[in-house]
């Protein structure tokens, strides 16, 4: 069916929407809420289900009237109703009316005119009216009562003639003499040669001072040696003796002659030598010197044949490092490197879960939760995530984690193979692992932390979505307040828990500094769970319960 309308008057759907279930709070990205095209009491669409607008909190915020029932958005499309009934209240709609025509009699107008002049019965001071009609056009301003004619552009006058211009050669010319500038082209390609005269020289050559000699001052001074040091003609004279005539301020000194030497004997040396060349002692009287033809033969003694060569003339700290560590090390600074990387990282989540580290590899286990080794045992947790310590269960190959049928578990994993082939991890892995603890110091913390309302039932659960403006991150403490526990929500469902616990029901307090790399693609925020001092199910009251956790951002180039 076709309308004077267009169905876009009566949707929004600009930017992207971030929403969980259970939220009364949309947040939008790129939106311009507030500005007008959102009203309280529209409806959202998205995840699946429909939401009523309670009120437009800024140009990114929009608070539901009732907690978000749909699937989690995650910078995910949406669309906007203008479905308020505010939009068609009679008394709001001539309030508004009443604005915008008070705003357009307070702003000046530039009005169109059709005819030769504008129309005298209409303007205000200030006003303008433009007649484009015509060539050239034409503009007034109403001044003082009446209609001004400001002026019009000239008629644009002919093209001139196409031309270049390119700089040729430059030259030096004798000093004191005029610059040049020739143009050895022609008038619509120019190609100009340059003549820069050039400047008094300050200093003549040096030379040994003389007696009976005219020095002048210049410029060029004379300029000359005498017993090591170097000096500058200050007055014009005819030398006599130097002590007499630097007394009387005829020299000035430029550079004084160097500390003698402290040393005792004689040293003889071979009759030449090579430029650059390394000397050893000849025999055992401290005299004698001779040419090491066979440096590398002498370097190795210095740490172990070729090695010690290396040492020797590497100019960087971290070859340096790299050439004096033993294979065992770099693999192991390397692994304390990586598990310091998020991208190193993987979690694995849900039923009838398997995971072997394959053949060659060595992993890490940092987090786990009802895993088995193998397929059967006890189940196996590890919580004490304390990546930069190296708090973390090694994985040699071979090795296999298992979750049951009948009960999720979950393992988080450094597998430092994903990461290695950047350079840096063999170049100085020991210098990135230090570096990055030197770059974690100096990075801004921030928090993401939840509250959950003195009895609450049980099982009460409450999230927090980190920040969106970042990708990888490191959580540096877990904050916990009669509270069962705190995790990180996991993007495919569930959580992975920070720390220990007592049960799922059982308020605890602590607090942890703690180092866990990861990836906000993969954990989108935090999640606690209600406690209460018993535990129990039955009379289930929780105390009021907060969690926190604070995190640094990543640099794209960690």
């Amino acid at each position: 069916m076709t309308t004077a309308l267009d169905i876009n008057q009566f949707v929004y759907h600009t930017g992207t929407l971030t929403i969980a279930p259970g939220d009364t709070v949309a947040t939008f990205t790129g939106t311009l809420l507030q500005s007008g095209p959102v009203r309280d009491g529209d409806w959202l669409f998205a995840g699946g289900t429909i939401a009523v607008i309670k009120s437009v909190a800024s140009e990114t915020e929009a608070e539901l009237f009732i907690p978000f029932g749909g699937e989690a958005v995650t910078d995910g499309p949406y669309f906007i109703l203008k479905a308020s009934l505010l939009r068609y209240q009679p008394a709001l709609i001539a309030v508004e009316t009443g604005q915008l025509l008070a705003k357009i009699s307070q702003e000046q107008v530039i009005y169109n005119v059709t005819g030769d002049e504008p129309d005298p019965s209409i303007g205000k001071e200030g006003d303008g009216a433009w007649k484009s009609n015509v060539t050239p056009w034409k503009f007034w301003k109403f001044l003082s009562g009446e209609w001004v004619l400001q002026g019009s552009p000239a008629e644009k006058g002919d093209k001139g003639d196409d031309a270049t211009i390119q700089v040729g050669d430059t030259v030096t010319l004798a000093p004191d003499s005029l610059a040049t500038v020739e143009n050895v082209g022609t008038p619509g390609a120019a190609v100009l040669n340059f003549g820069i005269p050039a400047g008094p020289a300050s200093l003549k050559p040096i030379e040994p001072w003389a007696t009976g000699v005219d020095y002048v001052v210049g410029p060029p001074a004379s300029f000359v040696s005498q017993a090591g040091s170097a000096y500058e003609c200050l007055i014009p004279h005819t030398s006599g003796t130097f002590a007499a005539d630097l007394a009387a301020g005829k020299w000035g000194l430029v550079a004084a002659k160097g500390i003698d030497g402290t040393g005792t004997g004689d040293v003889q040396g071979p009759a030449s030598s090579t430029d650059g060349g390394l000397v050893v002692f000849d025999g055992a009287d401290g005299k004698h010197v001779k040419a090491l033809d066979d440096a590398d033969a002498a370097l190795s003694e210095l740490g172990g044949g070729a090695a010690g060569i290396e040492v020797f003339k590497a100019t960087a700290a971290a070859v340096i490092r790299n050439l004096i560590m033993s294979s065992a090390e770099k693999s192991y600074w390397s692994d304390m490197a990586a598990l310091l990387d998020p991208a190193a990282y993987t979690f694995t989540f849900g039923l009838s879960k398997s995971v072997t580290v394959p053949s060659g590899k060595n992993w890490y286990l940092v987090n786990s939760w009802f895993m088995l080794l193998g397929t059967t045992g006890q189940w196996l947790f590890q919580r004490i995530n304390n990546a930069r310590d190296g708090f973390v269960v090694p994985m040699p190959a071979g090795t296999n984690l298992t979750s049951t049928s009948v009960q999720n578990g979950y393992c988080y994993i450094c597998d430092p193979s994903a990461v290695n082939s950047d350079s840096r991890y063999s170049d100085d892995p020991r210098g990135l692992f230090y570096d990055r603890l030197n770059r974690l110091k100096g990075l801004t913390l921030n928090e993401t932390f939840v509250n959950i309302a003195l009895s609450s039932a049980q099982g009460t659960s409450a999230t927090a979505n980190f920040d969106n403006d970042f990708t990888n991150g490191i959580v540096t403490l877990v904050s916990n307040h009669e509270t069962a526990w705190t995790g990180l929500v996991y993007s495919g469902g569930g959580a992975m828990n920070l720390e220990n616990e007592i049960s799922d029901d059982h308020q605890w307090r602590y607090g942890r500094a703690v180092t866990i790399p990861f990836q906000r693609s993969a954990f989108t925020g935090i999640q606690a769970r209600a406690a209460s001092i018993t535990g129990e199910s039955s009379g289930f009251s929780s105390l009021q319960g907060r969690a926190a956790v604070l995190y640094v951002k990543l640099p794209s180039d960690w």
